[in-house]
């Protein structure tokens, strides 16, 4: 079995729920934090040059987590970002932030679909041995999540025990528990992704998988 080596991008939200954005490894390890935590969202104050209706834009754009902040020095972080169609080509408005200068962007349409699902409706659905015990049959893991777009989908399986804890990734054209349960009897071989170790890693690895971009193509500097 082979780890693939490619990286993701990935969403998640800071402590003060403002939108962050990272890329990620095939381990499901974080590689970049792209984004900077900022507290626009409560904090915004107009802009001078701006006028009274496209101020409130803004903040109803904080308030709804479309807009990133992006060191706009960080020439790499701003080019994944624009590559993968994640943030639109200029900033909607720049503030000096102690040494550095901030560039605020506003989400494409591409990035605030991925925002949707990811943040707002979280689309993976999650299975048990309890609740699904013939997907798991003659098998050491337990649990089970998916999501299927655009005809692949996207699964782990997974368990916990007080040592250690286990996890599988890979991709199938199949979209029942019961497919994704016969593809792992059959092709064990071609799973992406295998790891075994400390269960807090596991959790960890689980959140970067389930917040990624949906089928992120490799990337290349």
């Amino acid at each position: 079995m082979k780890n693939h080596v490619n990286h993701s991008i990935s969403f998640r939200e800071y402590s003060n729920e403002s939108l962050c954005i990272e890329l990620i490894d095939s381990a499901f390890d974080v590689v970049l934090e792209c984004t900077v935590e900022t507290n626009a969202i409560d904090d915004f104050e107009d802009i001078r040059e701006f006028s009274e209706r496209k101020n409130d834009k803004i903040r109803g754009w904080h308030r709804q987590n479309l807009i990133v902040a992006v060191d706009w020095k960080n020439e790499l972080v701003l080019k994944i970002l624009k590559n993968r169609d994640i943030i639109q080509a200029l900033p909607i408005y720049m503030e000096k932030d102690e040494d550095r200068i901030l560039a605020f962007f506003m989400l494409t349409k591409y990035g605030i679909e991925q925002k949707c699902q990811i943040i707002d409706e979280y689309t993976y659905t999650r299975l048990t041995e309890k609740r699904e015990g013939h997907v798991f049959y003659d098998s050491l893991y337990t649990d089970l999540i998916y999501k299927t777009s655009n005809g692949l989908t996207d699964f782990a399986v997974f368990y916990f025990n007080p040592d250690e804890a286990g996890l599988l990734y890979g991709q199938t054209k199949e979209k029942t528990p019961e497919g994704i349960g016969s593809y792992l009897e059959s092709t064990m071989g071609q799973i992406l992704y295998e790891y075994h170790g400390a269960p807090e890693l596991i959790d960890q690895k689980l959140i970067r998988l389930s917040s990624r971009v949906v089928l992120a193509t490799e990337f290349s500097q």
